[in-house]
């Protein structure tokens, strides 16, 4: 890949690396052995072929010493030609995908490997109380409107070169495989941590081009560091801003899930989740199923 990566105590991702055409690989994290992390994360992993694939943590906050929460997003040549089939690669819309990677490539915010791809909460969290505006320019209150269904909520932005369009792209081939009995209460919910440039109609332009389902919503961002803080989620870091005004934004990259019986989120799903990983989770999650 020609590039490494180590993370610091707030989650932030640190990279060294040469730039370079490479294809996103979904399974490798960096090892995390940093002194001065104030917190370590007691995990255990099930291989029992039902939960293969979850690893337990306690309170949320200290996930960040696994690496799994906070990705930096950092310039790539062609981001604006991010294109993917949705099966693992990083992917957005349809056809195959190479991106463009340079300091950041996504492939230091990983799993382990492909036994680890579920985060197990002990302590479930509450759906943070946001009263946002959707891409149609409505009110929307989170809590109301996803109020007993299987909910997937995640923050990003629109201007995120790897990690919201592979995350996004690899969710949508996995619904799409399944049947609309299954996915038709599923609510994926995209909070923009960019609200700057993500105007409501930015939002509706760039979630069309996943999945017509998918809700954007848009609004002050104090308002939406306080649903990141109501998850343990670290707030959004923003980059200086280039000459021509462009900036990059550091943000939370895992789908946090709430499950529809209690509108309580049991379990995140880090970057580098598969489509078939999707694919039998989420049936579990529309049939409320405790998933954690």
């Amino acid at each position: 890949m020609g590039a490494t990566g180590t993370m610091g105590a707030t989650g932030t991702a640190r990279t060294t690396g040469t730039a370079g055409t490479t294809r996103t690989r979904m399974g490798s994290t960096p090892d995390h052995d940093d002194e001065d992390e104030p917190m370590r994360v007691e995990t255990t992993t099930s291989r029992d072929a039902r939960d293969t694939g979850r690893r337990r943590v306690g309170p949320v906050t200290a996930a960040l010493a696994a690496g799994l929460l906070l990705a930096a997003c950092t310039p790539t040549a062609g981001e604006d030609e991010v294109s993917g089939d949705g099966d693992g690669d990083a992917a957005q819309g349809n056809g195959e995908v190479e991106v463009e990677a340079s300091d950041g490539t996504p492939e230091q915010l990983q799993l382990d490997s492909d036994d680890e791809w579920r985060l197990e909460l002990e302590d479930p969290l509450d759906k943070p109380d946001l009263e946002l505006t959707d891409q149609h320019g409505e009110p929307y209150d989170l809590r109301e409107e996803t109020a007993g269904k299987p909910t997937l909520l995640f923050f990003g932005f629109t201007h995120c070169p790897d990690f919201c369009p592979a995350h996004l792209s690899v969710l949508s081939g996995a619904m799409d495989e399944l049947s609309a009995e299954t996915t038709d209460d599923i609510e994926v919910v995209f909070v923009t941590v960019d609200p700057e440039r993500d105007t409501p109609e930015r939002l509706d332009e760039y979630l069309s081009g996943f999945d017509e389902s998918y809700v954007g919503l848009h609004g002050d961002l104090d308002e939406i560091e306080e649903g990141l803080a109501a998850l343990n989620l670290p707030e959004p870091i923003f980059e200086d801003a280039d000459e021509d005004g462009s900036y990059y934004v550091s943000h939370p990259v895992a789908i946090v899930a709430f499950n529809p019986d209690d509108d309580r989120a049991h379990t995140m799903y880090p970057f580098g989740i598969r489509r078939q990983h999707w694919v039998e989770e989420l049936p579990r999650l529309a049939s409320g199923e405790e998933i954690g």
